[in-house]
């Protein structure tokens, strides 16, 4: 996940991805995904790199031959108790007149 610029032919990349992965439970007591979401953006490369108050003050990394882009990536999980399994897509499908 990146930027490409025409004009120079330069890449520029994210170097890290929040995950964050919705979970339901069934009636049966099992734990089902129902949503997921991915949040590219860049972190710093100094000691603060992951201080959540400093999370998205980053550029994205320009690629260079040669040169290596340490890349990142969190996990968060939280339980999404008003979405059930079986209307996971809804919000993908539209419904009505349009």
């Amino acid at each position: 996940m990146g930027h490409y610029n025409q004009k120079d032919e330069s890449l520029f990349i994210y170097n890290h991805l929040e995950i964050t992965v919705e979970t339901t439970k069934t009636p049966e007591g099992h734990e089902r995904i129902v949503a997921f979401d991915v949040e590219p953006f860049s972190i710093r490369d100094d000691e603060d790199r992951f201080l959540f108050s400093k999370k998205m003050t980053a550029k994205p990394k320009m690629l260079k031959a040669g040169h290596k882009v340490i890349f990142t990536y969190s996990i968060f999980t939280k339980v999404n108790k008003s979405l059930t399994l079986a209307h996971r897509l809804d919000h993908y499908v539209k419904i009505g007149n349009n």
